[in-house]
């Protein structure tokens, strides 16, 4: 199998004519392979199918961004895939993927251990595992800022609540993220003020206090955006 794959590989490129190997060729061959193959003939399906029990909303949903597919990338069992329809469930942290050309009429569930990374509205996700840091079972992480010496990941993640109607029951899914950063080899939670004075001592409070009262509206608005910020700032802070 893997012979033919990489048979498969060598024909895609000389296909499409590339005369160097850069990132976006590599893509557009693995595209090209995929083509050739299908996906579902690929071990990208290897996970099992996806039923949502949660179908009657309040109009949120359990999803990043937004409940469709859209095309993402994705490391699957060490194989990459450069065009996948895809979707993250936040509730559950798992992968969602359907068959572009409509052949399989399953929502397949990825086997999360299977995954290394992906990608989904330009954002990065990485699987870490086996980590000190504080959440059981770690899982996926949003890779949203490297430095020099910090690295900031999103643990994106929804709670759900539920409220009788009627008959039935509806459900409401709200944001639950939480925010580390990776500093002096050791994951840190930075949630609130506090536990950034508490990883970085050096800095006064009266500082930390400053830069939240100059990006309160962004902190209002869009709480992922203020921490990348904060980071950003740290960084060049502890340099």
């Amino acid at each position: 199998m893997k012979t033919k794959k990489v048979q498969l590989l060598l024909l895609a490129f000389m296909c499409i004519g590339f005369l160097s190997f850069s990132q976006q060729s590599k893509e557009k061959v693995y595209a090209a392979y995929d083509q050739l193959m299908g996906l579902a003939n690929t071990s990208l399906y290897n996970g099992t199918e996806f039923r949502d029990l949660f179908l009657y909303t309040d109009g949120s949903n359990r999803f990043f961004k937004h409940q469709g597919y859209v095309l993402g990338t994705i490391v699957y069992e060490e194989q990459f895939y450069p065009e996948v329809l895809l979707k993250y469930d936040l509730l559950e942290d798992n992968v969602i993927i359907r068959s572009a050309d409509n052949m399989s009429v399953f929502n397949t569930k990825l086997l999360p251990d299977n995954i290394s990374n992906f990608s989904i509205e330009g954002r990065d996700f990485v699987r870490l595992m086996n980590t000190t840091m504080p959440f059981e079972n770690n899982g996926f992480f949003e890779k949203a800022y490297v430095g020099e010496e910090l690295t900031l990941y999103i643990k994106q993640a929804k709670r759900v609540s539920r409220k009788i109607i009627g008959k039935k029951i509806e459900y409401s899914f709200k944001g639950d993220n939480k925010y580390i950063v990776y500093y002096k080899n050791t994951y840190n939670r930075i949630d609130t003020p506090k536990d950034v004075i508490s990883v970085f001592p050096e800095l006064e409070k009266r500082q930390v206090r400053s830069f939240y009262k100059s990006y309160k509206e962004v902190y209002k608005k869009d709480l992922d955006a203020f921490m990348v910020s904060l980071i950003k700032y740290l960084e060049g802070y502890i340099n």
